[in-house]
């Protein structure tokens, strides 16, 4: 279990390069003037309303913020989105994959966000792809939790810091370490599918009694 979490937390802290440029391209793809408006309407929305919860300044209300976006949000959506949206769909089309990349673009689109579009298409591939590496949908809720519990962290940071508080960041890595984290999250998957199927056999062959002892 500590193995799987530990190779599921690697994948987490592996994605921000992929993430990051997955961003920059998302921000660089040309729209018409009257949608960026609207789209730009709708960050600052969503933005004014972050910040309303986030800005926190003791540490009682940081614990709150935590509780309200980083918790919640995180066993609501990976139980709605991941336990049950693409556990019915991989039923109804056998191709977990195909699953996972609909179920994601379902729970990127959900969040309103055309600037986060593609970039919370590929966070929800991973936690997607680690519920159906690891078979349990507590990895996926601890992960999605340490992700919004970052930002939350960081908000705070800012505040206690008399920063201003914005969502939008600027990028950081260049487009090649996109391709080496890429690289890096296929090796951890593999590593991720390897240990629960050893772990899966190790606990059907020791659980396994002898009916004549």
């Amino acid at each position: 279990v500590w193995k799987m979490l530990g190779i599921s937390l690697l994948i987490i802290f592996c994605c921000s390069p992929l993430i990051d440029v997955v961003t920059t391209l998302n921000k660089s793809i040309p729209i018409s003037p009257s949608a960026k408006a609207m789209f730009d309407k709708m960050e600052k929305s969503y933005e004014d309303q972050v910040k309303v919860i986030a800005e926190v300044k003791t540490i009682s209300q940081y614990l709150l913020s935590l509780v309200m976006i980083a918790l919640l949000p995180a066993v609501f959506e990976e139980v709605l989105f991941r336990g049950g949206m693409q556990n019915l769909l991989m039923r109804w089309w056998k191709n977990p994959w195909v699953a996972i990349v609909v179920t994601s673009i379902i729970f990127s689109a959900i969040h309103g966000s055309w600037y986060g579009f593609f970039p919370r298409i590929v966070l929800g591939m991973l936690l997607g792809g680690i519920f159906y590496a690891t078979q349990n949908i507590w990895y996926s809720i601890i992960l999605h939790f340490v992700n919004n519990a970052v930002a939350v962290t960081y908000m705070y940071w800012l505040t206690m810091n008399k920063k201003p508080i914005s969502l939008a960041t600027e990028s950081t890595f260049p487009w090649w370490a996109g391709i080496i984290s890429l690289a890096l999250l296929i090796v951890l998957f593999k590593w991720l599918k390897k240990s629960n199927e050893q772990q899966v056999q190790q606990e059907i062959f020791y659980q396994r009694t002898n009916p004549f002892d």
